[in-house]
């Protein structure tokens, strides 16, 4: 039997609420109620108390740290956790991302719209760059992404690239291309997952009558559903982008409760059945791809004495056949999981463990 390599890093005294690793994947980074968290592979690096909510974080090139606290980006050295620069938003803030050349973008709510804004940070300052692009009016949430090196907003059940100076390149829904902003009868339901290369993002959405991934193409301005003939996709965020000798893959699960490897095409490379819900999936190393197996913490608590198999595991599968190659059993609910270096990082009952990417055998 194939084991991972099992390191308990850190026990949390309070509930920690995700994990955020760098694009390098050299630091692991771990939010909880009022403290800052951040650990490497093997070890905890350090821990800073948080004054305001904390609602996102994430990693900027040149060994920064930016997150969203209360109203106020926060720049943070990524070695220490110091704050070295803070900058007050006119509005709240939805969303942030780290561009390409160590900018910020910021999607603020102000007076009932929404409005973007680009920092630029260096090591003790942040100056604004507010961006020319509007944003259509909208109840949903904008979420921001990156995709080959370009910032992707998505507003509603459409998706816009911004170019540096600000303004649109280009915009796009389920039903193809426009020349500008467009009503659409859909919804965004996994945000733009990045196919890292020229060929695009893929995109899940949901409308009144259906729901579907498509392969956005915004080279050649075309938008390609996803759609396997002998299996209907559940479009949700546990979903992500393989990396195979073969070209990308889809990983995504079925309605049928069964987690899937498709083809860009439509063709299904292989099934499994998922046993329990797939809360995520998180990309491992070429070929490899990590499935989160968990129920609720609230359901645990009332049902965790009635399961007779387990219900709460992270599977390490090749990405090409869908074989799994170590299977690891948490001690409760998995509340968030993302990949550091040659570790799956997971959270646990307030537990942080390390898992190993190599297999080992058991003795």
């Amino acid at each position: 039997m194939i084991h991972p390599t099992v390191t308990l890093l850190a026990k949390f005294t309070e509930p920690a609420a995700h994990a955020v690793v760098s694009s390098g994947g050299d630091r692991c980074l771990v939010v909880s109620a009022h403290n800052l968290t951040a650990f490497n592979s093997t070890e905890l690096e350090w821990s800073t108390q948080i004054n305001e909510h904390l609602s996102r974080v994430i990693m900027i090139s040149g060994g920064r740290i930016g997150s969203l606290e209360g109203r106020t980006f926060v720049l943070r050295a990524a070695d220490t956790g110091t704050i070295v620069a803070e900058f007050e938003l006119e509005g709240a803030p939805a969303d942030l991302v780290a561009t390409p050349d160590g900018d910020v973008v910021v999607a603020l709510h102000v007076s009932g719209a929404t409005k973007l804004v680009r920092l630029a940070a260096d090591d003790h300052t942040v100056t604004s760059l507010e961006c020319a692009a509007d944003l259509p009016t909208s109840e949903s949430p904008p979420v921001l992404g990156v995709s080959d090196g370009e910032v992707i907003v998505a507003v509603a059940g459409m998706l816009h690239g911004l170019a540096p100076d600000g303004s649109w390149r280009w915009h796009a829904d389920r039903h193809g291309f426009a020349a500008s902003p467009r009503d659409t009868d859909a919804l965004l339901t996994t945000p733009p997952l990045d196919l890292g290369t020229k060929t695009g993002l893929v995109a899940g959405f949901g409308w009144p009558t259906g729901h579907g991934f498509f392969c956005i193409d915004a080279v050649a301005r075309r938008v390609q559903g996803i759609a396997p003939a002998e299996l209907v996709l559940h479009v949700s965020e546990a979903a992500a982008i393989a990396h195979t000798d073969s070209g990308a893959l889809l990983v995504a699960t079925g309605v049928d409760r069964t987690l899937a490897g498709v083809e860009l095409d439509g063709r299904v490379r292989w099934r499994r059945d998922a046993r329990s819900p797939v809360v995520s999936v998180v990309p491992g190393g070429p070929g490899t791809v990590f499935a989160i197996h968990s129920v609720r913490p609230s359901v645990w608590a009332l049902y965790r004495n009635v399961y007779e198999e387990p219900v709460c595991f992270a599977v390490c599968l090749d990405a090409t056949s869908g074989v799994a190659r170590w299977t690891w059993l948490a001690p409760g609910p998995i509340t968030a999981a993302a990949r550091c270096g040659d570790r799956l990082f997971a959270v646990s009952e307030n537990q942080l463990f390390a898992l190993a990417l190599e297999e080992s055998a058991s003795p």
